[in-house]
């Protein structure tokens, strides 16, 4: 196999020109497929097609954008000018395209107008039944034949005041204004009008980066184009402005990673290639490519980057330094040797061709193992980081020798060609001190793995997802009863099924202790419930309070009693009736009779463990739902129990790679024991530090799983090729060589760890721990092993 590769190789550098023009038109070919790449870095965006819990917020997000809005909070401390805002912006926001409808005042005339047909009906009974008891007492008094003995006037007008105090408190229903009117009236403003909310639903989906990014900067626009817009202060939040936050900061934050990497790179290439300059230029065009490439195959595979996926723009370039600087470290290698340049580049691409392509294969098969999990953020992952892989091995070992292969008739690369006596040729001599080496790694051995080596999971996603800042309006929030809540959204075929649903939803929470459920509200919710009933006592009430009762009520009392009599409106309310921005919310946009429940998780949605018990209690009724608590239920239960899966296939292929490529089973079990107890001393690590693994930081094991084979069988290549007696001289080349490789890779996860985003950032920290367990291990377990075998070896020979 690998033969045949390198044939193939040699064939096609002898036609430099034919591979860099196919390099160039390939690169042609990509510019378009990048430019129209779309970035969805949304936790939803991870889900499969098939996840009924994404098909569900399509069907959302298809009528309102999604449940999720822009919440602009406008606040100055004149009232009078904060209300001006808030009209002017509502006015100017009216009848754009990319917005479904704006909210910023509650509906209390509405609820006013009907307040007696949601009071209790238990409620109204009492002050029928209060009205009926004053009004007979008021008939036995005028009564020619009552005559009281045992009470005096006074206490006879305190009873009875007492009690029409009580009929008129009832029949202005204080507590009920108290309680729920008050709310209402603060829902989109504070108690002194000083802070205002305008909240805007959007027409595209809620987690569309760019119509999040537009639809921001529209409102944004339209409020610095008020006349006084700058006497007030204007702040965002909501899931639109989170969307937004997110592409902002982490696409701008990517670019300038990457363009910083590129010049703390180009600052170790310099220095690893000091005397030839011109091949760190050369080394510069298959690192860019890689990426370029691979964003191209992102689009035409997917269309897309997600937050997975991402993690390969700095991934990849790494990958690339470590392939070229072993490539051309062989090649300087050769012409100290006195080869030409021709036989010094071919012996390049033989002697360390193959372990660069076993390499490159463990790593791509890292990636593929990432298959076995499925959600699609990790499966495009797998894909793509396979993809890279191959590229990268590609471009290392066709384009960067064809770039130098065809510039050497303007300049001779005779790298470290004036760098002598830094490197002694090759003497064999046996290795003496591999002893001391097993000091080191028996301390390492036993105190990271002190605490244990199972590592923990955190469940809490306030640590792994990424939170703009919005202190200060979320605080502006809190001075509101503005409801800023993140429920589950239920989709019900009509009106009978919801009431079903909602009847059946409510006898399960109330016979279970543990349920996630704090409340559920469906549209009838939102008319009066036994109107008729209501309607029947109201129209008692209304009788039994005559004239003659009036008149014997103290000129307040009766005011105010004759002023709520004349207010009623004793009519039943219909679903027509309602304001329609509630009608929107609860299914009038999506036609038919269609309608839509909410669920109100008891707990908060950044507690994942919480997230799947309340999915699994929602199992057995079969209606489409949707929700952020789901949607992180869902990225869990694809992923916990699959993800050991990806990594089991990933060390499989990597120690069938090696067998392959030596045909020795003992020769890959001495290449695979480093990287073996590198990972052991790395879950020692995680442990010891008590760091724990999220959804986002467990990709770190397939990454440093293809990472990990490259030094390993780098420095056993080259001690099988010289045989006993050469670990001095490895370990001051190929060693040397590794190190620097190695040196790359941790500032290249450097850039991970600088993410504002925390999934991101772990990802990076695990990854730099790893790499240095790496690096360890190469450095302590190779000697370790490789002087035991030499020791062996002597002593053999002097037997024979």
């Amino acid at each position: 196999m690998f033969s045949l590769l390198q044939r193939f190789l040699r064939n096609a550098l002898k036609h430099p020109k034919i591979v860099l023009g196919i390099a160039l038109a390939v690169t042609l070919l990509s510019i378009y497929p990048v430019r129209n790449l779309k970035w969805e870095l949304r936790m939803i965006d991870m889900l499969p097609d098939s996840s009924e819990v994404k098909k569900t917020n399509a069907i959302v997000e298809e009528n309102f954008g999604g449940f999720g809005s822009l919440v602009a909070v406008i606040t100055s401390k004149d009232s009078a000018l904060n209300s001006r805002l808030v009209q002017g912006l509502a006015k100017e926001l009216e009848g754009n395209r990319y917005i479904n409808f704006v909210e910023y005042k509650s509906e209390m005339d509405f609820f006013e107008k009907h307040k007696l047909l949601y009071v209790n009906t238990e409620d109204l009974r009492k002050i029928r039944d209060r009205i009926s008891d004053l009004q007979s007492r008021y008939k036995f008094e005028n009564s020619p034949f009552y005559i009281d003995l045992l009470s005096n006037d006074s206490l006879q007008k305190v009873v009875r005041d007492s009690l029409t105090r009580e009929i008129t408190d009832s029949l202005s229903l204080a507590e009920l204004e108290d309680k729920y009117f008050s709310k209402l009236r603060n829902m989109y403003s504070n108690e002194k009008g000083t802070v205002r909310i305008v909240s805007v639903f959007p027409k595209a989906r809620v987690s569309d980066l760019s119509a999040s990014r537009k639809l921001t900067r529209i409102v944004s626009g339209a409020f610095e184009s008020l006349p006084e817009s700058e006497k007030a202060e204007l702040y965002m939040t909501g899931k639109v402005f989170q969307t937004a936050s997110e592409g902002w900061r982490i696409l701008p934050e990517a670019r300038f990673t990457g363009i910083a990497l590129a010049v703390i790179l180009a600052l170790f290439f310099l220095f690893r290639f000091a005397k030839q300059p011109a091949v760190f230029i050369l080394s510069i065009i298959p690192i860019a490519l890689v990426f370029l490439w691979t964003l191209a195959a992102a689009w035409l595979f997917f269309g897309r980057i997600n937050l997975y996926s991402i993690v390969l723009a700095v991934i990849l370039p790494g990958i690339s330094c470590r392939q070229i600087v072993h490539l051309m470290t062989r090649f300087a290698d050769e012409q100290r040797n006195g080869l030409g340049y021709e036989l010094s580049l071919e012996s390049a691409l033989l002697g360390v061709g193959p372990t660069i392509a076993i390499s490159t294969f463990s790593f791509a098969a890292a990636f593929l193992g990432l298959l076995f999990v499925p959600l699609a953020g990790m499966q495009e992952l797998g894909v793509l980081g396979a993809i890279g892989s191959i590229l990268n091995w590609t471009l290392a070992s066709l384009v960067f020798p064809a770039l130098i292969e065809l510039t050497k008739k303007y300049r001779s690369f005779l790298v470290f060609g004036k760098i002598k006596g830094h490197v002694e040729n090759f003497k064999e001599r046996p290795f003496v001190g591999f002893k001391k080496a097993f000091i080191p790694v028996l301390l390492l051995c036993m105190i990271l793995p002190s605490r244990g080596i199972y590592p923990k999971f955190d469940y809490d996603f306030s640590h792994s997802d990424y939170h703009p800042n919005t202190a200060k309006a979320d605080s502006l929030l809190r001075e509101t009863n503005y409801l800023n809540y993140d429920p589950i959204v239920v989709i019900l075929p009509n009106s009978k099924t919801a009431r079903s649903f909602y009847n059946r939803i409510n006898r399960e929470r109330e016979s279970n202790p543990n349920s996630g459920i704090r409340a559920v509200a469906i549209y009838q919710n939102l008319l009066p419930s036994n109107q008729q009933e209501k309607l029947s006592l109201l129209t008692e009430i209304k009788n039994e309070l005559d004239p003659s009762v009036l008149r014997a009520l103290s000129p307040t009392d009766s005011a105010r009693i004759e002023k709520i009599v004349k207010d009623w409106k004793a009519a039943p309310v219909l679903s027509k009736d309602l304001p329609m921005n509630l009608r929107k919310l609860f299914g009038a946009n999506a036609g038919g009779s269609t309608e839509y429940a909410f669920i109100f998780p008891n707990f908060n949605s950044n507690d994942g463990l919480a997230c799947r018990r309340l999915a699994k209690e929602l199992e057995p009724f079969h209606y489409p739902m949707t929700g952020t608590a789901l949607v992180r239920a869902s990225v869990l239960n694809m992923t916990l129990p699959h993800f050991h899966k990806a990594i089991l296939f990933g060390i499989v292929c990597v120690f069938l790679l090696t067998f392959l490529f030596y045909k020795r089973f003992y020769f890959s079990l001495f290449t695979l024991v480093s990287p073996i107890i590198a990972f052991f001393w790395l879950l020692g690590l995680l442990r010891f530090l008590d760091i724990p693994l999220t959804a986002y930081s467990c990709l770190a094991f397939p990454i440093l799983i293809g990472m990990s084979l490259d030094g390993a069988i780098q420095l056993w290549n080259a001690y099988y090729e010289r045989s006993t007696g050469s670990i001095y001289h490895i370990l001051r080349t190929t060693g040397v060589t590794c190190f620097f490789a190695e040196l790359l890779t941790i500032v290249v996860l450097f850039g991970l760890s600088l993410s504002s985003h925390p999934g991101i950032h772990a990802i990076g920290m695990i990854s730099i721990f790893g790499v240095v367990c790496l690096l360890l291990s190469h450095n302590f377990v190779f000697p370790l092993l490789a002087g035991a075998l030499d020791r062996r070896r002597i002593r053999r020979r002097k037997h024979r």
